[in-house]
C-alpha cells in the first residue's frame, strides 16, 4: 500500500516584502516543499477565511508551519486555540519560524 504524504500547511501573516516574496514567504516555503517526494504543502494565511486556520484546512494537516513577524495579535484567540489543540491533542507538527 503506497504511504500517503505528508500534509504541510505553510501559513504566513503576509507582512513580508513582496518585492522579495511575490507570492509570500508561505508560497515560496511550499513551492520548495513541493519538490521533496512525500510531501503535500499547501499555503494559508492571516487575511484567508478564518485567517487560513479553519478547522477543514487543520484536520489536513499534520506539519503547521508558522511564519509570524508583526501580526500575531491579529489572529484570532479561537483559531490560535485550534492550532493548540490539534498539537496538543491531535499530534500536529508545529515549526514556528521568523
Amino acid at each position: 500500500m503506497p504511504k500517503q504524504p505528508v500534509r504541510v500547511t505553510v501559513w504566513s501573516e503576509l507582512s513580508e516584502p513582496a518585492s522579495v516574496y511575490p507570492n509570500g514567504i508561505n508560497g515560496q516555503l511550499a513551492k520548495v516543499l513541493n519538490h521533496f517526494a512525500g510531501i503535500d504543502a499547501k499555503i494559508a494565511d492571516l487575511h484567508a477565511f478564518q485567517q487560513g486556520l479553519s478547522g477543514e484546512i487543520l484536520d489536513k494537516t499534520d506539519v503547521l508551519i508558522w511564519w509570524g513577524h508583526k501580526h500575531h495579535s491579529e489572529v484570532n484567540d479561537e483559531y490560535a486555540d485550534r492550532v493548540v489543540d490539534r498539537v496538543t491533542k491531535h499530534g500536529m507538527g508545529f515549526i514556528p519560524t521568523h
